[in-house]
């Protein structure tokens, strides 16, 4: 998948699928191997799942955050040019413990804004980091699938072993497999702007086709 892509696809292959495509040609070791992978592949998935749940909530406080900010800058603007227009000198005087308290609401509320903003970059390193993992470990199973059926044919023939020369591992194994769909959080921001709203991820569950 290029990297300019959003939207990325995580296939999760099943080894009984597979196995049967290509009349048991995997031994028991290979598939106890790639079994283990999956399985390590299906809990990583797990926990992108919920960093990318926690990720649209930590969106959603950001926004709040920052309308805090717009609306205490705008109540400390106005709160100046009143002051600066309307009040003598001795009464300016007499405000300026109002003054330093609307300026100690701003400063919190920037630094609120400030705190929310770190945790949604922490939380974007989290989902960067384990999508990576996600997606080492769909390369590894697919390899592995790719190695044990070169290693079968160069001893046997049968037809359907000789299928992935005409269609690629790749495309057997997204055939046998589940499709994890999601946005890239950090393209998608850059593309659309903090403001848009992170779009929900899907899991699509298939049957086994040829």
């Amino acid at each position: 998948m290029e990297a300019t892509c959003v939207t990325m696809t995580i296939y999760i292959p099943r080894m009984y699928g597979i196995n049967n495509f290509f009349n048991g040609m995997f031994d028991k070791k290979s598939i106890k191997q790639c079994e283990m992978k999956i399985k390590k592949m299906e809990k990583d998935i797990k926990k992108h799942n919920q960093i990318y749940k926690k990720l649209q909530d930590q969106q959603k406080v950001c926004w709040l955050a920052n309308r805090k900010v717009t609306y205490k800058l705008l109540t400390s603007k106005k709160t100046n040019d009143y002051i600066d227009e309307n009040l003598s000198a001795h009464e300016e005087r007499t405000t300026q413990k109002a003054i330093n308290k609307v300026k100690k609401h701003l400063q919190e509320t920037l630094k609120q804004a400030k705190g929310t903003e770190q945790k949604y970059q922490i939380l974007l390193e989290q989902e960067s980091r384990i999508r990576s993992s996600v997606r080492k470990l769909e390369q590894d199973i697919v390899e592995m699938i790719e190695f044990q059926v070169n290693e079968r044919t160069r001893t046997s023939t049968p037809i359907t072993s000789r299928i992935h020369s005409i269609i690629p591992i790749q495309t057997i194994v997204q055939r046998m497999s589940s499709k994890y769909q999601f946005i890239v959080p950090k393209e998608f921001n850059e593309k659309n702007g903090c403001y848009a709203k992170l779009p929900n991820f899907e899991l699509i569950n298939r049957e086994f086709r040829r």
